[in-house]
C-alpha cells in the first residue's frame, strides 16, 4: 500500500501523498473472507481497548506523580 502511495502522488505540497477516493475504488488489495475481517476487527478492537486502558492508566500515573511532588514541595 505504501509503495503504491508514492506511484500515485501529484502535485508539490504535503498532500500530494493523499489518494483519492476513485484511487481507492480501483486498488488491487486481497480481499478476506468475512470470517478473516471479523476476526481482524476483533483483534483491532481488542488492541484498541487495551491502547485506551493503558493511556488511561499513564494519566493517571502522570497527574498523581505531579500531585505527589506539589505535597512534597
Amino acid at each position: 500500500m505504501h509503495q503504491y502511495m508514492y506511484s500515485k502522488t501529484r502535485g508539490g505540497t504535503p498532500n500530494r501523498y493523499r489518494l483519492s477516493e476513485e484511487d481507492f475504488m480501483v486498488l488491487d488489495f486481497p480481499i478476506a473472507d468475512d470470517d478473516q475481517r471479523k476476526k481482524k476487527s476483533s483483534e483491532f478492537e481488542k488492541s484498541l481497548t487495551k491502547y485506551d486502558r493503558e493511556v488511561k492508566k499513564a494519566e493517571r500515573e502522570l497527574i498523581k506523580s505531579h500531585t505527589d511532588i506539589e505535597i512534597e514541595l
